[in-house]
């Protein structure tokens, strides 16, 4: 199966730089309205409006993965905070720190954590592999509801102490300032494991001392805040390196594996397997990520080349972790006599059971889940992926766990070929060992003791204070990944118009701005909208634009600062 033609992916990619030029347009108009709020020296809107620029660059790609006046222009704001205002609220709580000397203290800062999807675990088992030595504590910048309980438990395990900014204020800049002063009043290091648009903790390290800063670039793919506070940034792959160094001018970066728990090999149980309606006869496979990770481009169709394999053979039946059965996977499923299973999002505990009973892990492309493919890995599955060498960065094969035994193919064809070879030999020795063997490998390099050997070399790079880097954005030509990005945003926004997206944004953020400022920049934004329209679509979407503005009437950030005492874990 060839992948897409010359002249498709140029009429593509042409389509898309006309796309990503206005995407960065739109960009660079937000930026300014931050530049203007700074200008009159309204701190806190000018950090929404750096909000709302980069949040808009994480969705809609606009040909850079960072941005040195927007760098620039939070480390004013932080410049700006360096003295403490007179009265701080929350600030009686940083004289409650223990301090826990003879231990490390690592303050873990999040936007916010989940229940489900592997941010949590990764800073849970950071937590977990380090406490013996090490205490954590954790702040969050836009937690509003409770902390995930993995992270709870790791963090009283470790002797540390939980807050959400939320709760100390509801005022941006004192919340930055009270990050600033949390941090160097307890902690020896800092780890930022933050949403790629957070600029809170960018306002708060935006100065030179202090404990050193990790950023962990969990979003390599994307567009994000940060580069210029990073003492040390901690990739996950070497492709993720490479990428920072080209286009992000990152030169301080550590690789850092996912860390994962140990686990026990379990037998198949075909009760398990007749719960889940399968018979013993049935060979299973199991695919894990979420919907857009299988969208097809440049003839990468993830759900053609299984219907044609299913087609093939026809005791292979294909389970769906992520996806909801509709759409095209139900339509694939009803083409293959309903052998495709799309069960949407699963517990941790459901998916377990599936990883179970499986016989073989189908990794998912043209964008990979790296977290589940590891997963697989540790539960003895069989693997097979598809390494897209226009899209380096995104099928995890440079994983540092498979670096002696290869699990990617690099071709649609040596994919069917192996994926083949894996069905047909689902009970054979030479597989079973092989699958051993590279669960061993991940073990070795993601899991205690061995991971923490490469957290180590991270700690023992660190400066003894943290320092300020020069703010750098490399725009280069777009490249077949920029494009990739771009199609795949705008598909998960429903191929809504860029400037559709962006007035969403500014509504969601609405509340952290004055009612003057939030009404005059809607205004000014339909107007523009307005300009442009030129076919059905637009006018629909204008149409919508307008309703949420009328019916949308956010609160004004002017409101009395909350001292409620944060929640302890």
């Amino acid at each position: 199966m060839a992948v897409g033609s010359t002249g498709w992916l140029g009429w593509v990619r042409l389509c898309m730089n006309v796309q990503i030029a206005e995407n960065q347009r739109l960009f660079k108009r937000t930026v300014k309205r931050a530049s203007s709020a700074l200008v009159r020296d309204n701190l806190a809107s000018a950090i929404v409006w750096a909000k709302i620029a980069a949040h808009f660059a994480f969705i809609r790609h606009p040909g850079v993965y960072a941005d040195s006046e927007l760098e620039s222009l939070l480390l004013d704001i932080a410049r700006r905070i360096d003295q403490q205002p007179p009265d701080v609220s929350g600030a009686f709580y940083l004289k409650a720190k223990p301090k826990n000397f003879g231990k490390m203290r690592f303050l873990h800062v999040l936007t916010e954590s989940y229940d489900t999807g592997g941010h949590s675990s990764f800073v849970a088992r950071w937590i977990e592999n380090t406490c013996e030595n090490s205490v954590h504590s954790m702040i969050t910048t836009a937690q509003h509801s409770e902390l995930s309980v993995s992270l709870q438990n790791a963090v009283a395990k470790s002797g540390g102490w939980y807050c959400s900014l939320t709760e100390l204020s509801v005022d941006l800049v004192e919340q930055a300032l009270l990050l600033r002063l949390l941090a160097r009043n307890w902690a020896d290091i800092i780890v930022l494991f933050i949403h790629p648009f957070d600029p809170l903790p960018i306002v708060a390290f935006g100065i030179e001392g202090g404990p050193p800063v990790i950023l962990c670039n969990h979003a390599d793919h994307a567009f994000w805040l940060g580069n210029t506070i990073a003492d040390v940034t901690v990739d996950y792959h070497s492709s993720a390196t490479k990428l920072n160094q080209n286009r992000r001018g990152i030169k301080k970066a550590k690789l850092l594996p996912i860390p994962l728990t140990k686990k026990e090999h379990i037998a198949q149980s075909n009760k398990m397997r007749e719960q889940l309606g399968f018979s013993e006869q049935d060979v299973i496979l199991l695919t894990v990520g979420r919907f857009e990770k299988f969208y097809p481009f440049g003839g990468y169709d993830f759900l053609e080349v299984m219907v044609q394999f299913l087609e093939k053979h026809p005791k292979v039946k294909l389970v769906a972790a992520g996806p909801k059965y509709r759409g095209r996977w139900k339509e694939a499923s009803a083409g293959v006599e309903n052998r495709i299973q799309a069960l949407g999002t699963l517990e941790h505990s459901e998916l377990e059971n599936y990883y179970a009973i499986s016989d073989v892990y189908v990794a998912s492309f043209p964008c990979g889940s790296g977290t589940a493919l590891l997963e697989a890995a540790m539960h003895s599955l069989p693997i097979v992926g598809l390494h897209i060498e226009k899209l380096p960065h995104l099928s995890l094969e440079d994983d540092v766990g498979f670096k002696k035994l290869k699990v990617h193919q690099t071709s649609i064809d040596d994919f069917l070929q192996a994926l083949e070879f894996a069905v047909l030999n689902v009970h054979s020795n030479q597989q079973k060992n092989r699958a051993e063997t590279i669960k061993r490998n991940i073990e070795k390099e993601h899991c205690a003791p061995d991971w923490n050997n490469y957290l180590d070399t991270i700690l023992q790079s660190l400066p003894s204070q943290h320092a300020i880097y020069a703010p750098q954005s490399l725009e280069k030509e777009t490249d077949y990944t920029d494009v990739y990005w771009e199609v795949l945003s705008a598909h998960m926004m429903t191929n809504e118009q860029p400037q559709h997206s962006l007035n969403r944004l500014i509504r969601t953020y609405g509340n952290q701005l004055s009612k003057t400022e939030w009404t005059s920049a809607q205004t000014k934004n339909l107007y523009a909208t307005f300009l442009r329209i030129n076919n059905l679509q637009k006018t629909k979407q204008f149409l919508l634009d307008l309703k949420e503005f009328l019916t949308n009437n956010p609160t004004s950030q002017n409101k009395k600062t909350s001292k409620k005492e944060p929640q302890i874990a």
